[in-house]
């Protein structure tokens, strides 16, 4: 009996999803912490985090830790994706950019007020030298989903314009959150 048209997607953005997750977000991510750590005054490295993790200290504990938790973060973002191709423009060309863009905009919004970065000597860079983790997973998970899993043709009914609505909506909101963690950021 063949599977489902629906649960194989499912199963194609979570896979898709904690592969990316744990390769852009947790390598990736792990990269980032040390380039972050690098670019501190050295009278910052060993600062506490509120994850108990000390600036500039590398650990397999942690590393572990941060690619599991890419990985994890991974399967939500492919299933996300799943969730908003719908109302996409039409092709994993298109639709790989303004996913990028949104991942970036809204979960980057919350990602960038995260209290953790008010404690670095430098924190826009921080946020800046993360940013392209949130791109890259954005582009990887539309492309590689779209080509496992081909989607429908964006929608064009009432249901399709609303939820563009609220995307649009959502985004307008991330970016406030965004202007203004940044700002409190940059004014400490």
């Amino acid at each position: 009996m063949p599977m489902p048209t629906w649960l194989r997607s499912v199963l194609v953005a979570a896979a898709v999803g904690a592969a990316a997750g744990l390769v852009v977000g947790g390598a990736g991510g792990r990269l980032v912490m040390r380039l972050v750590a690098l670019a501190q005054p050295p009278d910052a490295l060993g600062t506490r985090m509120p994850s108990g993790a000390a600036v500039g200290d590398v650990t397999w504990a942690g590393t572990a830790q941060v690619l599991g938790w890419g990985a994890l973060v991974g399967v939500i973002g492919g299933l996300l994706y799943l969730g908003v191709r719908a109302v996409l423009p039409a092709g994993a060309r298109v639709r790989a950019p303004v996913f990028a863009g949104f991942l970036l905009l809204v979960p980057g919004a919350v990602f960038s007020a995260d209290p953790a970065f008010a404690r670095l000597e430098r924190p826009l860079l921080a946020l800046a030298l993360f940013a392209p983790v949130f791109v890259l997973f954005g582009l990887a998970v539309p492309v590689a989903v779209e080509r496992l899993a081909p989607g429908p043709a964006a929608g064009r009914g009432g249901l399709a314009r609303t939820a563009r609505g609220f995307l649009v909506l959502t985004v307008a909101v991330a970016v406030t959150v965004q202007v203004v963690s940044l700002s409190q950021v940059a004014a400490r």
